[in-house]
């Protein structure tokens, strides 16, 4: 402790003497410290929405969304747009596979009038797949022939192979009805299996994408940027949080010319986790939907931000609306 003294003396410009038997001298205006200037940003890249702003404006300020929408995205107003149609994701973690597999937990996987409980499509040479089925759940090998599977195609066919399934009809906010689990099952290499909505397909150069219904594809977006429980904070007030979100990750993904081939799965894009996972085929499904982000999506259906006279793009065009954690100072 008394060495601690001497160093704290010596930063002052006092004696230890000082210290131990007189009264400090007064400090001098010229060396007093008035402020501290501190500069930084919390987590994100700082443009567009903060997504703890909105949770702070919904939740301790009472704005709703159209107003937190506003205040984060200058130059800019609401608008509708037909979300009837379908998104391309590309899935990252699958880039260049050889072997597509797919598992129905409703014995549905269809191709080329083909229905199983489950189905892979290996590449046999480029772009040339051969297609396999099973009347069990299962993944196939990573590598190789999947054993007692049936060879369905007697030559190898041209990609893309298109995998679907009967997902349910399409509902009033453009949602499929069906479970999550009644989705297709897509197989990772490691075992693991995530289901997504819509059809299934590989492609030339080994490239895995899921076509699925725009309303759908944010239902795995939603609570994966943000967590759905926001919705109930403040008495029910975080829910335009969670809806300011929806609006958001609508028009990031449907702004035009962004993304060439389809948007992406990873941070890259925006994080997209399907409907549900499962560490294994025969293991429990984890939901990755939430009933409060898919009301929070279905209360805003349709609805995009667009550019308005004098803002950075064509006026009536989708705005790029990003979004990070914090935008602001920590």
């Amino acid at each position: 402790m008394r060495r601690a003294l001497i160093v704290f003396a010596a930063v002052l410009g006092l004696t230890v003497g000082a210290l131990d038997r007189a009264p400090a001298p007064t400090v001098s205006a010229q060396t007093a410290i008035g402020s501290v200037v501190v500069e930084g940003t919390g987590n994100g890249h700082g443009r567009g929405m903060s997504q703890w702003g909105a949770y702070g404006w919904a939740v301790d300020q009472n704005k709703d969304w159209r107003w937190i929408l506003d205040h984060y995205y200058g130059n800019t107003a609401l608008a509708d747009v037909d979300t009837f149609g379908t998104i391309d994701v590309q899935l990252k973690a699958l880039d260049g596979v050889a072997t597509l597999g797919v598992v129905s937990y409703v014995n549905d996987v269809r191709w080329a009038g083909n229905v199983a409980a489950s189905m892979t499509a290996i590449e046999v040479a480029p772009n040339q797949f051969q297609i396999y089925s099973v009347a069990t759940q299962a993944c196939p090998p990573p590598s190789g022939v999947p054993m007692g599977w049936t060879l369905l195609t007697a030559v190898p066919v041209a990609g893309p192979i298109e995998f679907t399934t009967g997902n349910g009809p399409v509902d009033a906010n453009r949602m499929t009805t069906g479970a999550a689990t009644s989705a297709l099952g897509v197989c990772d290499p490691s075992g693991k299996v995530t289901h997504y909505r819509g059809s299934m397909r590989i492609e030339d150069g080994n490239r895995v994408v899921n076509r699925v219904l725009v309303e759908d594809y944010l239902r795995g977006v939603v609570p994966k940027e943000i967590s759905a429980s926001w919705a109930d904070a403040g008495g029910g007030r975080g829910v335009h949080a969670v809806m300011a979100q929806a609006v958001a990750a609508r028009s990031y993904a449907l702004q035009p010319g962004r993304w060439a081939n389809g948007i992406c799965d990873t941070q890259s894009c925006q994080v997209y986790f399907g409907t549900a996972s499962r560490a294994s085929v025969g293991l429990a499904a984890i939901a990755v939907e939430d009933s409060r982000s898919d009301s929070a999506i279905a209360q805003t259906v349709g609805k995009v931000r667009v550019w308005t006279p004098g803002g950075q793009g064509a006026a009536g065009s989708i705005v790029s609306t990003e979004f990070s954690g914090s935008n602001g100072p920590r």
